[in-house]
């Protein structure tokens, strides 16, 4: 038994690799389908859809994007496991209250004490946690583990739909929130802060191919300006802004695809499936774009996730049938990985590595103002026309715009690169 533990514990990488797979998809999938509930707690509770997204979404969005920014120095500072301390119990007080809410306060609770864990113990701690504990293959394991956040919201969308009907909405938010404490404890248990705490290195840390020298020596180690220096630079604004409506118009249809498939004539265990298609069509599109970034750059990748959710978003507009919903739904769910994987590329890519610890903060903050920001948006345009197309077509038309204001950063960033490269090359 020795050597199987001996065995273990030297490629301990791979059980905290295991278990983020676990704690992604299981936690981030129930995230993932949260517009699931999105009908029976309006129904039940006589608020409507827009009044619904403005609490949950909204409040929630604000609360999660604080914890994000703040995230970075929380995790160096006290470490994964008692990040996940605060963050787990928080959610699953979260839903815990979700079950016996009578109104839009209990909302309101509910919403902060999810946006506390959003921020604390959801993809981006879960990626710091991979670069703390591997080198080589780090790409890989974080392309695999993204996708998982996808693969388990699509197995709940096809599960809880029918726990809904049978048990009801609010005994599954209490099954849910039991779940996430046995995941919390599994975590407690088999976790670790980095590597060293087990008398380990990085996996791989040391190694490096000469492929990867190659690589490293062709972009000549472009660092770029410090994040002091970039928050000067008008291209670093002009960023925020194309990234803020980038993302609202992705979410735009985020959080009602199931309830958009009903107003449309889909019978019920149609539009639910819309959204297990989304988000298994998302799970494939991080592993597919992480690895078409790695050939085609990153640039191609972001203009064809904007050309993408233009062409999801006109069809979901404009979607008269079952077999054209899947269509729009699968075009959509191919632009999502934008809001993930790319950003943290886009970072580094533009302004290089110098700037980008603390600028992927920044910018993968602005994920949960797109989402409370484009809910509201959504529902409100419904409450006003009683439908979600133009919310749609006004979504698939900025895009277009986006497209063409994210063309200008690049070349703004690229006249930087220039300068550099030309000041460090001897």
């Amino acid at each position: 038994m020795f050597p199987v533990k001996k065995r273990i514990k030297n490629h301990y990488h791979w059980v905290v690799a295991a278990v983020l797979f676990l704690h992604l998809g299981i936690y981030v999938g129930f995230y993932n389908v949260g517009g699931l509930f999105l009908l029976p707690i309006t129904l039940e509770l006589g608020i409507s859809r827009s009044a619904y997204s403005v609490v949950v979404t909204f409040v929630g969005g604000i609360v999660s994007c604080l914890t994000l920014m703040v995230s970075g120095p929380l995790f160096q500072r006290f470490g994964f496991r008692k990040m996940l301390c605060i963050g787990m119990p928080c959610v699953i007080a979260g839903y815990s209250l979700m079950a016996f809410v009578n109104g839009l306060t209990g909302l309101v609770i509910s919403s902060v004490l999810q946006g506390i864990a959003v921020g604390l113990c959801t993809s981006v701690t879960a990626n710091r946690v991979i670069n703390t504990w591997f080198c080589r293959h780090r790409g890989t394991v974080w392309g695999v583990l993204a996708s998982v956040t996808g693969l388990g919201g699509s197995l709940w969308s096809a599960i809880l739909p029918s726990l809904m009907e049978q048990l009801g909405w609010r005994n599954v938010y209490l099954g849910m929130a039991g779940i996430l404490v046995a995941i919390m404890a599994l975590n407690l248990l088999f976790a670790c802060n980095e590597p060293a705490d087990m008398g380990l290195l990085p996996y791989g840390e040391g190694e490096h191919s000469e492929t990867h020298k190659a690589a490293a020596s062709k972009v000549l180690n472009y660092q770029g300006c410090s994040f002091k220096e970039l928050v000067r630079k008008p291209v670093f604004y002009l960023l925020l802004v194309a990234l803020t409506g980038l993302f609202i118009c992705i979410y735009l249809p985020y959080s009602v695809i199931v309830a958009h498939g009903s107003d449309r004539g889909l019978s019920a265990e149609e539009a639910s499936g819309l959204q297990s298609i989304m988000l298994l069509v998302l799970a494939g599109g991080k592993i597919l774009f992480g690895w078409l970034m790695d050939r085609i750059g990153v640039r191609k990748v972001l203009m064809l996730c904007c050309a993408l959710g233009a062409s999801g978003l006109y069809m979901l507009a404009t979607m008269a049938g079952h077999t054209q919903a899947v269509v729009a739904v699968v075009l959509y769910g191919l632009s999502l990985p934008v809001l993930t994987i790319v950003v943290p590329a886009l970072t580094i890519d533009l302004f290089g590595y110098h700037s980008s610890a603390v600028a992927i903060g920044i910018f993968a903050s602005l994920t949960p103002v797109g989402s409370m920001i484009a809910g509201p948006i959504s529902n409100s345009v419904f409450d006003a026309v009683g439908n979600y197309a133009p919310a749609f077509y006004a979504g698939a038309g900025v895009l277009l715009g986006i497209m063409a204001l994210l063309l200008c950063v690049y070349a703004m960033a690229n006249r930087e690169r220039k300068k550099w490269l030309n000041t460090h090359s001897e």
